[in-house]
């Protein structure tokens, strides 16, 4: 029993990261907190948590290149899972992108961003 409930809830993970777009799962954990000692760690684990997303905050990282933007945010948005979510991740071009089709579709698209509990939105620049 309790390894079918363990094969049900790994399977809704890797269901939630695919609709969310995540391709690479991050975590905290991984991120080296030397590398860039302005980021405010305690407000990052905090962040973790998921409790701005109970209370209807949103989130926005900003900062240069190479700072590890896109680390924390794919790891606030797995644990976001984690927590329960239904996420959708974009990057900044895509989400520009992606509002450009909302607007020429005026709704189907709207629906779906509608139904996300949480949008995340970095400065990710293409591979």
């Amino acid at each position: 029993m309790g390894d079918e409930l363990a094969t049900r809830r790994d399977r809704l993970f890797a269901r939630r990261l695919k609709q969310a777009g995540i391709m690479e799962v991050k975590s905290l954990e991984a991120y080296d907190w030397s590398f860039n000692p302005q980021v405010p760690k305690a407000l990052v684990l905090d962040l973790a948590t998921a409790r701005f997303v109970r209370e209807h905050g949103g989130i926005l990282l900003l900062g240069p290149p190479s700072t590890g933007k896109s680390h924390i945010a794919i790891a606030l948005t797995v644990a976001a899972i984690h927590a329960g979510y239904i996420v959708l991740y974009h990057g900044g071009r895509r989400l520009a992108l992606h509002h450009v089709e909302v607007i020429r579709l005026q709704g189907r698209s709207y629906r779906m961003y509608n139904r996300r509990e949480l949008l995340r939105d970095n400065n990710q620049r293409k591979p």
